[in-house]
C-alpha cells in the first residue's frame, strides 16, 4: 500500500486520469474545466469528484512541451473580423488562457502577395505551436498554405469551410437554421422567400441549402439567388434591386449585417419593413436587437464554438488522435434558436 502511494505521489494526474475515474470522455472534462454549457449535472458532479480525489491541476502542455512545443495556439483566420470570427477568437482565448496557453491570431488577407503570406505563415509556425486552428478555411486561399506547412504531428482543428476528409473539423447547424427561418417566413403566409447569400462555395449544409430545402418541401417557387460580399454596404444595392420587384415580400439574408444592408436598400426605394417586405438575418449579432425594426434571426454561440475548438486541441495533445482527426463535429443545439422580432410579419395582402 505504501509502495503504491509512493508511486502515485510521483505521478502527476492527467486529464486522462480524470476522465477515466469519472467515466466520461476527455473532451467532457475539457468542457467542464472551461465552464462550457451542455454538460448534464450528473456528469459535472462525477468530474468534480474525480478532480478533487486526484487533486488534479490542468496542464495543457505537458505533452506539448515534451515535444519541444511552445505554449502557443496559432489561430489563422480571414482578414475581415466578422462578428462570428471575433466570437470564436474570444472563446479560443478564454479556453487557452485557462489551460496555460496563449493564442497567436494571424489574419490572412487573400489579396496579400503570396510570398509575403507564406513568410507570415512560416514565421508563425516556426515557434512550434502546441496546436493550430484555422477559422473558415473556405474563404481565404492562405488556408491551403497553412495546411501544407503544418507538421503532421501538430494538433489541427478547422472551423467551418468545405469538408476536408481526414481533418478534425467543426461545423454549426447552418442548414437547419436556414431551413427554420425560411419555414417561419412561409408560415406567415409568404408565397416564397428570397435569399441574399454570404460568400459560400459549397452549397451543402449551409444556410443556403436550408433555405432551398424548406422551399422545395413546401412546394414553393425557388426564386433566383442573390449574392453579396461580406460588406453590408454591398447588400444595400441588393436591397434596392429586391425592392424594385413586386413579387418580393420576404427576404432571408445570410447574416445580420447583410440583413441590415438589405433593409437600408429597401427603404431607399420606398419599401417598408415589415409592412411591405419581411427581412430575417442570421447569427443574432447584438445589433439585431437594436435595429429599427429589430431583426428576426437565428442564434449562434460563436464563443462556444471557439471553446469547443480549443477542447479538441486539448484532446489531441492528450493523445486522442485516432478518435478526433477524421471526425466532423457539429457544434451547437438544433433545439429552437429562432428569435422572432419586429422585422418579419404577414405579407401585405394579409396585413390589411
Amino acid at each position: 500500500m505504501n509502495e503504491v502511494s509512493h508511486e502515485n505521489a510521483k505521478k502527476t494526474p492527467s486529464i486522462n486520469d480524470v476522465a477515466k475515474l469519472a467515466g466520461v470522455s476527455v473532451s467532457s472534462v475539457s468542457r467542464y474545466l472551461n465552464n462550457a454549457a451542455h454538460l448534464r449535472d450528473e456528469k459535472k458532479h462525477r468530474i468534480a469528484q474525480a478532480i478533487e480525489m486526484l487533486d488534479y491541476h490542468p496542464s495543457l502542455l505537458a505533452r506539448g512541451l515534451a515535444a519541444n512545443r511552445s505554449k502557443t495556439i496559432a489561430l489563422f483566420t480571414g482578414s475581415k473580423l466578422l462578428y462570428g470570427v471575433t466570437g470564436c477568437i474570444q472563446g479560443i482565448e478564454a479556453a487557452a488562457s485557462k489551460a496555460g496557453a496563449v493564442v497567436d491570431v494571424v489574419l490572412l488577407d487573400k489579396h496579400q502577395e503570396p510570398g509575403k503570406m507564406r513568410q507570415t505563415i512560416k514565421s508563425t509556425l516556426s515557434v512550434n505551436p502546441c496546436g493550430v486552428i484555422i477559422d473558415q478555411p473556405r474563404y481565404d486561399t492562405g488556408s491551403e498554405m497553412v495546411l501544407r506547412e503544418v507538421k503532421k504531428d501538430v494538433p489541427l482543428v478547422l472551423i467551418g469551410g468545405n469538408r476536408i476528409e481526414g481533418q478534425c473539423q467543426l461545423f454549426t447547424y447552418d442548414d437547419h437554421g436556414g431551413y427554420r427561418i425560411t419555414q417561419h417566413l412561409l408560415s406567415l403566409g409568404h408565397k416564397t422567400v428570397f435569399h441574399v447569400a454570404v460568400p459560400e462555395e459549397d452549397e451543402s449544409q449551409t444556410r443556403q441549402s436550408g433555405w432551398r430545402r424548406a422551399l422545395e418541401e413546401a412546394g414553393a417557387v425557388v426564386p433566383p439567388l442573390y449574392r453579396t460580399s461580406w460588406d453590408p454596404l454591398d447588400a444595400v444595392e441588393v436591397g434596392r434591386k429586391l425592392g424594385q420587384r413586386d413579387d418580393v415580400t420576404a427576404v432571408f439574408a445570410g447574416n445580420d449585417e447583410i440583413a441590415l444592408g438589405v433593409i437600408r436598400g429597401l427603404y431607399s426605394v420606398g419599401k417598408r419593413v415589415p409592412q411591405d417586405v419581411s427581412v430575417a438575418g442570421f447569427d443574432n449579432n447584438p445589433i439585431a436587437s437594436l435595429s429599427i425594426p429589430s431583426l428576426t434571426t437565428w442564434r449562434q454561440d460563436f464563443e462556444h464554438i471557439g471553446i469547443f475548438a480549443t477542447d479538441l486541441i486539448l484532446d489531441q495533445i492528450a493523445g486522442n488522435l485516432d478518435t478526433e482527426l477524421k471526425t466532423a463535429h457539429y457544434v451547437g443545439d438544433t433545439a429552437e434558436q429562432l428569435i422572432i422580432r419586429e422585422s418579419t410579419a404577414a405579407p401585405p395582402a394579409q396585413s390589411r
